[in-house]
């Protein structure tokens, strides 16, 4: 595998979809691993994935937390998963 110019692609922007395509995966697998949703996946596919993602050094950021404030009590509080 050509680590030098996968490393150098990794580091410009890059997608889920982009990354899944360069490694040769399934995107909704892919998408699936890194929601935590490993269950879904073969045994194959999880070992595949970790290994791309470890060659290459992508590391994910963390979705940004959104706030609400609170109409009671004017305090900022976190958005609940059910109210996305």
């Amino acid at each position: 595998m050509r680590k030098n110019s996968l490393k150098a692609t990794i580091r410009a922007k890059m997608t889920i979809c982009r990354f899944a395509q360069i490694n040769g995966i399934n995107k909704g697998d892919l998408s699936n691993y890194l929601n935590g949703k490993k269950n879904r996946l073969g045994k194959v596919s999880k070992k595949k994935i970790k290994q791309a993602l470890i060659e290459s050094g992508f590391i994910p950021k963390p979705a940004p937390i959104e706030y609400v404030k609170c109409e009671t009590c004017g305090y900022k509080h976190r958005k609940k998963v059910n109210e996305l």
